[in-house]
């Protein structure tokens, strides 16, 4: 079996380690012909893009212009959080070609484990009935 994408990639626009131009650089070495850059998109999340759209979308649309020229091609993904009321998405984002939905906080304080599983279990139950991404993200669980 041959690896031919990573569609789950964090720049340094939120939790990721990796400029656009140094993902560009480990998609070259790797061999990949695809991937998805998946930056946080939360609200209440430190993490979360903290940048313009403008200024977010202008430099992504360089990087997949530079990752045409090098035959990689490359989707805009985000990746946002589920709770209680479902997706926490901030009311301006880009024009995503896909959306990961990922639980990444369940208040945990007083909680059995039980209890926090069934809370887990109960935000992804209701994102999955009321929609608005494409990927389900963190299905084995997420550290809160």
């Amino acid at each position: 079996m041959s690896v031919d994408f990573d569609f789950h990639i964090h720049t340094v626009f939120s939790d990721g380690s990796m400029s656009f131009e140094e993902v560009l650089t480990a998609l070259r070495n790797a061999g990949l012909s695809k991937c998805g850059i998946t930056d946080h998109f939360e609200t209440g999340l430190p993490h979360s893009v903290a940048v313009s759209e403008a200024h977010y979308m202008d430099l992504f649309n360089r990087f997949k212009e530079k990752a045409r020229k090098s035959g990689i091609e490359v989707l805009l993904g985000g990746e946002t959080g589920l709770g209680p009321d479902c997706l926490m998405l901030p009311a301006k984002v880009p024009p995503f070609d896909f959306l990961i939905a990922s639980v990444h906080r369940v208040n945990w304080r007083h909680k059995s484990e039980s209890d926090y599983w069934r809370e887990y279990r109960t935000y992804i139950e209701r994102g999955i009935e009321k929609g608005g991404f494409q990927v389900l993200g963190h299905v084995e669980g997420y550290p809160s």
